[in-house]
């Protein structure tokens, strides 16, 4: 059974919906759908709350999903105590499969009461599918949310993308942050992967950057994500000697670059949320050099930047440029002259602080914020359970704030 849905790039496509199995009498009545939220673990709301208490995470409740409560019912799954051996074991399945298995199951009753589940990414909903396949979890509507995912796709073997066709039998919504992703992932499934724009808590903003005396500039680079390009950012450092580089970074791929012959490129971690916005502070300009990608990568942190009001230069890859438009300065992949280039340039608009206060406004007038991340997800409730508009299929997509109403 299927119906219609919006493409990342606004085109109807085809979304599997629910069986004859599936009985949506009882929602298509109802107002207030409930859905069970599947969060990796360690992101439950308990662990969640406590890491917001020390000043480690920027929202108070996980990734914003809590601005659909008005419209949905939720429930999150919960991250179970479990002694090192299991601890190891079930990461190391995850590591193996792609997917937690064992956390997933600890969780399979969180989904008796719920009409739909949404998940953060392929790690829980592969893991949901299976449990479903084997017919030890409720088969219910599941939104899919891939991160990763269709990076790694071109580089398995037949035999697994074969499994994972398999387990998207169950995946009744396919969701993806990039229009790269969702283009791939619609070509490989014959149906619609749905782009559906992040968004970011806007907690804080810095004063604007003063020149030093010395004409020096001072560059901090977050991020953990796999796709950093930090080899091109210490090419930037080796090659100007009058540029700072700061990443912050708990990847040993990035302290490992660190040497005692390039003394402006400095690799450490964040202490916390004041130390990172102590960071953004500090700053001229704010870096996210990129390798080649399709989700996007590197989009918070752009985000983060902008909304400090900081110029933000970052590698033209991932699709990125959907979300930021005119307001970061772009440069090709593994251009370390061009990167160089393109901060000095920042830096220079840097401190037209009317030019970052209008910049600042395109993440709310773009749909960017936590809360229209949130609210998508009630249209994508809607859709799941088949009862949407093409206008609410349509507003998935949009750069836009989602505006709902009762």
């Amino acid at each position: 059974m299927s119906t219609t849905a919006t493409k990342g790039d606004g085109h109807i496509g085809r979304i599997n919906v629910p069986g004859t199995d599936r009985d949506l009498t009882a929602i298509k009545t109802s107002n207030r759908p409930s859905a069970y939220v599947h969060l990796d673990y360690g992101r439950g709301p308990d662990t969640w709350a406590k890491a917001y208490q020390k000043g480690i995470v920027f929202e108070e409740q996980p990734y914003g999903y809590h601005w659909a409560q008005t419209w949905v019912n939720l429930n999150y799954s919960a991250d179970a105590p479990e002694p090192k051996a299991v601890s190891l074991l079930r990461r190391g399945f995850k590591f193996l499969f792609g997917f937690d298995l064992i956390h997933a199951f600890r969780n399979r009753r969180c989904a008796d009461s719920a009409d739909v589940i949404w998940t953060h990414t392929e790690g829980e909903y592969l893991a949901d599918a299976l449990l479903m396949k084997l017919h030890l979890m409720k088969r219910i509507p599941l939104v899919g949310q891939s991160v990763w995912l269709w990076d790694k796709w071109s580089k398995w073997s037949p035999l697994r993308k074969r499994f994972h066709h398999w387990l998207f039998e169950e995946v009744t919504v396919a969701t993806t942050h990039s229009a790269l992703n969702s283009k791939l992932g619609t070509e490989v499934l014959g149906r619609s992967v749905i782009k559906v724009p992040f968004g970011i808590e806007p907690t804080f903003e810095v004063p604007v950057s003063q020149p030093r005396p010395d004409g020096r500039l001072r560059v901090v680079a977050p991020g953990n994500d796999r796709h950093r390009d930090w080899d091109t950012l210490k090419k930037v450092a080796r090659d100007n000697s009058d540029i700072e580089i700061v990443v912050l970074s708990k990847r040993r791929r990035a302290s490992r670059l660190v040497s005692a012959d390039v003394p402006n490129f400095v690799v450490r971690s964040a202490v916390g949320i004041k130390d990172l916005i102590a960071a953004y502070d500090a700053a001229d300009v704010v870096a996210v050099p990129l390798l080649g990608n399709l989700h996007a990568s590197g989009i918070t942190v752009a985000m983060e930047g902008i909304n400090a009001g900081r110029p933000v230069v970052l590698t033209r890859t991932g699709g990125i440029e959907d979300y930021l438009g005119g307001t970061a300065h772009y440069v090709e992949p593994g251009d370390a002259i061009g990167l160089a280039t393109a901060i000095r340039a920042a830096a220079v608009v840097g401190q037209d602080r009317d030019l970052q206060i209008a910049r600042r406004s395109h993440l709310t007038n773009a749909g960017l914020m936590i809360k229209d991340f949130g609210s998508r997800h009630v249209l994508l409730t809607r859709l799941a359970l088949g009862i949407s508009t093409p206008e609410e299929d349509i507003a998935i997509s949009c750069f836009a704030p989602v505006v709902l109403q009762h």
